[in-house]
């Protein structure tokens, strides 16, 4: 179960954006966010819960019978890695924050996870028995994207699977919902629900996974509320485990995982850079990232900083440097609240209009960790202020960039008969932009720009040049 009370915008303060050297300033964020788990109702009831029992019980005696239960093969002690992980190619250092731990107080309305602290729900007659991983930070977008996928925390044989349901959810109505359950070598169990509908691995019940292996991608089916992944485990006899260990642990006395992670995991879990605030909708709407890392002088642009476990007192001091590595801006931050379970922070700043054009960097410096993004800044000359008007064009022409296929640079032409607003963007296959090249007035001429992808993945894009008068759209190959 899981669901959010977001704040994206919870106070505003106005930030003085004077342009300093080497000093470090306490600057508060101009906007700031958090999440915050909504503990009403159960993701699995009780009664699902035994109907999902009484299913495992019958597949494995099915799968025993038929000779295809091969727990021998897999062998030795059985410890866990973490169930999910970032998809390759996605550009943030984490995916995911930890909602939930397992309740140990078995009383009605009182909590007590593992570590003697309340980070676990009950509902009266609900006792939270997993581990909630929920997306971090823009969960819905992540689903979509198939950016968080959730894998075999230890080598183990399917001994079930659904899939197919409705995975975006954003109620408790009893829906069914899509998971793989794993059994491993000392008959252990594990259960990992709410993934995203057609994404469970193509593996069949009775086929072995190893340790890491894809599983699913994560999702909001079921009883939720926003993309999670739901981590239960069972050990040999049908008892229910608690993978963390520690002082409130009644249940096992040892740890289940091979590093167990802290109680307060904090870290940064992606830095981008964006054109506006981000926009976070009512469930289940994907997020609008407003992402963009490509710039030009003079433009205004919100470094954004997200965090998991973010704990009063911790300092992250943060600095933007120029392609040299000179130090263009650099402040603190220190939250004053005692703990937030996903929280974010972003700065505006004004580029000076004489910005050095090439490779900047954002960085963090937090928690004795170094975390940096890197953007591109386009120079005034290359996004089309010097143009060739020896013959004005009679009309709207895209040219094909070159080189194509490119790695990362490549130029793109155009010309526009008549003076227009103009933009010129860049979009990846699933429509979403990837760099915004041009947003300004310009005189009729033909025009040149350079566009860096050093920070994108390999692929085919689409870059779409728009006046008042039309609109025409390229393709080209990023090849690394």
């Amino acid at each position: 179960m899981l669901s959010f009370l977001v704040s994206p915008q919870l106070y505003r303060v106005c930030c003085l954006l004077i342009t300093i050297q080497l000093v470090v300033l306490a600057q508060e964020p101009s906007g700031f966010g958090y999440f915050e788990p909504d503990h009403t109702q159960p993701c699995v009831s009780e009664e699902e819960r035994n109907n999902i029992k009484q299913d495992l019980r019958r597949s494995i005696e099915l799968l025993r019978k038929e000779g295809r239960l091969h727990l021998s093969e897999l062998k030795g002690t059985v410890t866990f890695i973490d169930p999910i992980r970032i998809a390759a190619g996605v550009d943030a250092f984490n995916g995911v924050a930890i909602s939930n731990f397992v309740d140990h107080n078995t009383n009605a309305n009182a909590l007590l996870d593992y570590q003697c602290g309340t980070r676990t729900y009950d509902t009266g007659n609900y006792n939270h028995q997993g581990v909630d991983y929920f997306g971090w930070p823009f969960g819905w977008y992540q689903m979509d994207n198939n950016q968080v996928e959730i894998v075999a925390a230890a080598d183990g044989v399917i001994i079930q699977k659904f899939d197919g349901w409705f995975d975006r959810s954003c109620s408790f109505t009893g829906a069914q919902w899509n998971a793989v359950y794993l059994m491993h070598a000392d008959s252990s169990v594990t259960w990992y629900g709410h993934m995203k509908a057609n994404s469970t691995t193509s593996k069949a019940v009775g086929e072995s996974v190893v340790a890491g292996e894809y599983l699913g991608i994560m999702g909001s089916s079921g009883n939720s509320t926003g993309p999670h992944l739901h981590f239960e485990v069972y050990d040999g006899g049908g008892n229910l485990i608690d993978p963390f260990v520690g002082p409130c642990n009644n249940i096992n006395v040892t740890s289940w995982w091979q590093n167990q992670t802290p109680y307060y995991d904090s870290g940064i879990n992606q830095m981008l850079l964006h054109s506006d605030p981000p926009v976070f909708p009512a469930c289940p709407n994907q997020e609008i990232v407003n992402i963009k890392n490509s710039w030009l002088p003079g433009e205004t642009a919100y470094f954004a900083s997200y965090y998991r476990d973010h704990l009063q007192g911790q300092t992250s001091t943060l600095s933007i440097l120029r392609p040299n590595g000179s130090v263009w801006q650099t402040w603190t931050h220190t939250p004053t609240a005692p703990h937030f379970i996903a929280a974010y922070y972003y700065w505006t700043w004004v580029f000076p209009s004489n910005a050095e054009a090439g490779t900047w960097t954002f960085r963090i410096e937090f928690e004795g960790q170094t975390h940096d993004k890197t953007f591109i800044m386009n120079s005034l000359t290359s996004m089309g202020d010097v143009t060739d008007n020896t013959a004005i064009p009679t009309k709207l022409v895209l040219g094909q960039n070159y080189p194509n296929p490119f790695n990362p640079a490549t130029q793109i032409s155009y010309s526009i008969p008549a003076r227009s607003q103009v933009t010129l963007r860049v979009y990846n296959m699933l429509g979403q932009e990837v760099a915004e090249l041009v947003n300004r007035s310009q005189s009729p001429g033909k025009y040149n720009i350079d566009f860096n992808a050093a920070e994108l993945p390999s692929g085919t894009y689409l870059y779409r040049l728009k006046t008042e008068t039309g609109s025409i759209t390229q393709k080209m190959f990023l090849l690394k």
